[in-house]
C-alpha cells in the first residue's frame, strides 16, 4: 500500500497531465471544439472586464469565508489582507504544475499572519471551505431545478441524486453531536500517546466545538459559499449569454447543470480543470440542448488563467516585503 501511495505522489503530475491530454485529444478528434466561438469570447473587452470584476467580488466573498471559519481574534488578519494571500496562491497555481504549492503557500502566509491564534485552524478551514463549496454548488442546483424542469430521462436521475444528497446531508448535520461523540470514543480507545497526534486532537475538538456546537458559526460561511457560487455560476452564463444564442428558459436550465460542472472542475485531477472540466461542460450541455459547451469552459479557464495572473501583484509585494 505505501509502495502505491509512493509512486502516486512522485508520478502526481504526470498523472494530472494523462488526464488532461486524454480529455482534449476527446474533445479534438470529436469536432467539439469550435475557434470561432472561442475567439469571440475572448476578444469581448466587455465580457472580459465585467467576469474579472465578478471573479474579484468572487475572491473577496471566499475570503471572508476564510476569516469566519478561521475563527481568530486577530483584527490585523482583515479579508483584505487574506484576499491579498489567496490571489497570490493563485499566481503560484498558474505558474507551478499543481495547486498544492498555492494552498501551502496560502496557509503559511495566513499563519505567519495570525500571531498567538491556533495554526491548526487554517488547515480546519481549508477543508470546511471545501465541504461547504460542494454544499452550495448542490443546493444552487437543486433549486434551479424547480425553475424549470429538463426535457429528458437523465434530468430525473440528476433530480433523484440530488435529493438523496441533500437527505444524507440532513442527516449528517442532524446526528452531527452524536457522531461525533462516536468518534470521539473511538479516539478514547486507541489511546494514542503521540504527542504531535493528540495535540492536533486536542485542537480539532476545539474548532468542532466552535462550528458545529452553534448552528449559527456554520450558517455564515455556507450563505457566503452560495454567495461565492452564485458569482460563479452568473461569471459562465454571462460567457454563453455572450457567444450563443440562447433562450432565457436555456440559462435557468444551464443553471441545473453547470455547478455540477464546476464541481468537476475542482476536482484535483488535472491542472485546474482543463481536460475534466471541458468534458464536463460538454456532456452537462448536450442535456441542455447546446452543442460545443467545453468551449464554454475554455473562455472560461482562459478568463480565470488571467485574473490568476495578476495575482503576480500581491506576491511580488509579499515577497519584497519579507526581505
Amino acid at each position: 500500500m505505501n509502495k502505491v501511495l509512493n509512486i502516486l505522489r512522485e508520478n502526481i503530475f504526470l498523472i494530472k497531465l494523462t488526464i488532461v491530454l486524454s480529455a482534449l485529444f476527446y474533445i479534438y478528434f470529436n469536432d467539439l471544439i469550435d475557434w470561432n466561438l472561442i475567439k469571440k469570447g475572448l476578444s469581448n473587452p466587455k465580457l472580459i472586464l465585467v467576469f474579472l470584476l465578478l471573479t474579484f467580488l468572487q475572491q473577496l466573498v471566499g475570503s471572508a469565508r476564510t476569516k469566519s471559519l478561521l475563527f481568530y481574534k486577530n483584527e490585523k488578519l482583515n479579508v483584505f489582507k487574506i484576499n491579498n494571500i489567496t490571489w497570490a496562491s493563485t499566481f503560484l497555481n498558474c505558474v507551478l504544475p499543481t495547486s498544492i504549492a498555492g494552498e501551502v503557500y496560502k496557509i503559511n502566509k495566513i499563519i505567519d499572519n495570525s500571531d498567538n491564534e491556533i495554526k491548526d485552524n487554517v488547515v480546519y478551514t481549508a477543508l470546511v471551505s471545501k465541504v461547504l463549496t460542494v454544499i452550495s454548488l448542490v443546493i444552487i442546483s437543486f433549486t434551479a431545478l424547480f425553475s424549470s424542469q429538463l426535457e429528458n430521462k437523465e434530468s430525473q436521475f440528476f433530480l433523484n441524486g440530488l435529493i438523496l444528497f441533500c437527505f444524507i446531508l440532513c442527516l449528517l448535520f442532524t446526528y452531527r453531536l452524536k457522531l461525533y461523540k462516536l468518534a470521539h470514543q473511538l479516539y478514547k480507545k486507541i489511546n494514542i500517546q503521540h504527542t504531535f497526534i493528540k495535540t492536533r486532537a486536542y485542537n480539532f475538538h476545539i474548532y468542532f466545538n466552535l462550528l458545529f456546537f452553534n448552528p449559527s458559526a456554520i450558517l455564515k460561511p455556507l450563505l457566503l459559499s452560495i454567495i461565492l457560487q452564485i458569482l460563479n455560476l452568473i461569471s459562465i452564463l454571462l460567457i454563453v449569454y455572450n457567444t450563443k444564442e440562447v433562450s432565457v428558459n436555456s440559462l435557468i436550465q444551464l443553471s441545473q447543470v453547470i455547478p455540477l460542472g464546476i464541481f468537476a472542475s475542482i476536482l484535483p485531477i488535472s491542472y485546474q480543470g482543463l481536460g475534466t472540466g471541458n468534458y464536463a461542460f460538454n456532456e452537462l450541455f448536450k442535456l441542455v440542448n447546446i452543442k460545443n459547451g467545453s468551449d464554454i469552459f475554455t473562455i472560461y479557464f482562459a478568463l480565470s488563467y488571467i485574473f490568476n495572473l495578476i495575482g503576480i501583484i500581491p506576491f511580488i509585494l509579499f515577497t519584497l516585503r519579507k526581505k
